[in-house]
């Protein structure tokens, strides 16, 4: 599709400008690239989203702190300051651990019948 293509000409355009040592260049490529993963994110379901971006964030500190967003219930609320407002009823997690399971269960299969 259009996005595999997209994909495609960015990914190339970022190895030639690391080739040519074009840093200005290159962040531009990666920035889009890095945007166009956050749009195809939106458009999958939750859980396959969340997969998705802890597949393509290399710092496992961050990683945790994307589980912890995605997967626990909001007990609290940051208010400007750090200070935190319980709440009287917490938030459900933006994604369930089942859900979260089945994503990863469908791209192991995907994976596998990959030939």
């Amino acid at each position: 599709g259009v996005d595999t293509a997209f994909n495609l000409v960015l990914t190339t355009n970022m190895e030639h400008a690391r080739a040519a040592s074009d840093e200005k260049m290159l962040q531009l490529y990666v920035h889009l690239h890095t945007r166009m993963q956050e749009e195809l994110e939106k458009l999958a379901s939750p859980a396959k989203g969340l997969l998705h971006r802890l597949l393509r964030t290399d710092d496992p500190g961050l990683r945790g702190r994307i589980l912890v967003d995605f997967l626990v219930p909001k007990t609290s609320v940051s208010m400007p300051g750090g200070k935190e407002v319980q709440l009287e009823t917490p938030t459900p997690a933006k994604v369930s651990a089942a859900d979260f399971g089945v994503a990863i269960r469908d791209a192991v299969a995907a994976l596998d019948s990959v030939e």
